[in-house]
């Protein structure tokens, strides 16, 4: 999932980023500077879209940035209220008051992003600014898995000294280039976060022997693997490769997610190259994607073998089955229950709903390429509607 989700990503992206090339070439003050850059894919859509389609597109762009904003901000609520309010201030305070906490946290989070809107002049800025942030927060999310001593104190402070560093450094060095001042940040937030660390106590043994008997991280868990497997119900592992750190497992999949993002980019690349026909490039970069690719999934199918067999067994697993005999019946097998639309009836109603009105906005409106578009359009969406529809019928899904 995670391998089709980053190789859609980057090509999709591609639909935003090869268009603004083009534009480039029809508005020459894009390249000067006399005309705003960040207005490329507009002028783009509003000379070369007709209306049903330019209604559409601003409809998926709008919902994309409301989908993102929303997600973000019910993600940052909840992490301020579940990680360091309830715990550490409230813990015994009722629901309806986490409710109302995380509201207020979700309005503070915008009220900054408002702030960072006011004082940003381009969307580079903010993607760079991004960037910067999560970097500086990579090796507390590597350590968080790979060492057992890493513990909440230490989460705490690689999530909000990340962005005061941050802001210290590009206040302090504003004429750095960006990638020195992230590689800078990231060494400054790392060398915090191990210190606080190191000077508190590491979590509940409790806690620590619970995550590993579930996940069965890899790295330095010495300790914790010790006092795990020297239980009763735990003395069949030792024998087996979980009970081993998992070094080179580490090592491979870090060398086989550089290949991935490796084949990706160069995919990137040539397709860029060949759509300002420079095709001798994009060849090779195509080469060099074929191998990635080939080399990546050669290699990622036994890597997640040898995950598996360090995974834990469920306890499902092991579990005796109970003798055969007549099922209980459910509580509330008699009691007929309303139930809500299905997601792909949702899907496919609005859809086919939007592909009804590109085909009568086009018929009535548009003429020319314009009602061509508007009609091809309408139609590919009443067809994915008809197609969502079937493909998740109830029976399907059994």
């Amino acid at each position: 999932m995670y391998i089709v989700a980053e190789v859609t990503l980057f090509v999709l992206l591609l639909l935003v980023t090869l268009p603004a090339l083009g534009a480039a070439v029809q508005w020459p003050g894009l390249r000067t500077g006399a005309i705003d850059r960040e207005q490329a894919y507009g002028l783009l859509m509003a000379e070369y879209l007709p209306p049903g389609l330019l209604g559409l597109l601003f409809v998926v762009m709008l919902a994309s940035v409301m989908g993102t904003v929303a997600g973000n901000l019910t993600f940052g609520g909840q992490v301020l209220v579940n990680d360091v309010y309830r715990r550490y201030l409230r813990p015994q305070a009722s629901d309806r008051h986490y409710l109302w906490v995380g509201r207020a946290a979700g309005l503070f989070i915008l009220c900054l992003a408002v702030l960072v809107v006011y004082k940003v002049r381009l969307i580079f800025d903010v993607a760079v600014f991004m960037l910067q942030f999560s970097a500086a927060e990579l090796p507390a999310n590597w350590a968080q898995w790979w060492w057992w001593r890493f513990n909440s104190w230490g989460r705490l402070t690689a999530s909000f000294g990340a962005p005061v560093i941050l802001l210290l450094v590009r206040f302090l060095l504003p004429e750095w280039p960006w990638w020195d001042q992230t590689y800078l940040v990231i060494a400054l937030n790392t060398s915090l976060w191990m210190l606080v660390t190191l000077l508190t106590p590491p979590d509940r043994p409790n806690v620590l022997d619970r995550f590993y008997r579930k996940g069965r991280p890899l790295g330095a868990w010495g300790p914790v693997r010790a006092r795990v497997e020297s239980e009763a119900e735990e003395a069949e592992t030792k024998a087996s490769d979980r009970s081993t750190s998992g070094v080179g497992l580490i090592a491979a999949g870090l060398v086989l997610a550089l290949v991935g993002a490796a084949s990706v980019m160069f995919l990137v690349l040539a397709l860029s190259h060949l759509y300002v026909g420079q095709y001798q490039t994009a060849g090779a970069e195509l080469v060099g994607f074929a191998l990635g690719a080939v080399a990546f999934f050669w290699s990622y199918g036994p890597y997640l073998a040898l995950l598996e067999a360090r995974a834990p067994v469920e306890a499902d697993a092991r579990a005796v089955s109970a003798p055969a005999g007549p099922a209980a019946p459910e509580p509330d097998a008699g009691r007929s229950r309303a139930e809500p639309a299905s997601p792909n009836v949702v899907v496919a109603v609005a859809s086919g709903a939007y592909g009804v009105l590109l085909v009568l906005g086009g018929l009535i409106v548009t003429r020319g390429e314009g009602l061509i578009f508007n009609l091809l359009t309408g139609a590919a969406l009443i067809a994915s509607a008809a197609a969502v529809w079937w493909l998740g019928r109830p029976n399907r899904r059994e």
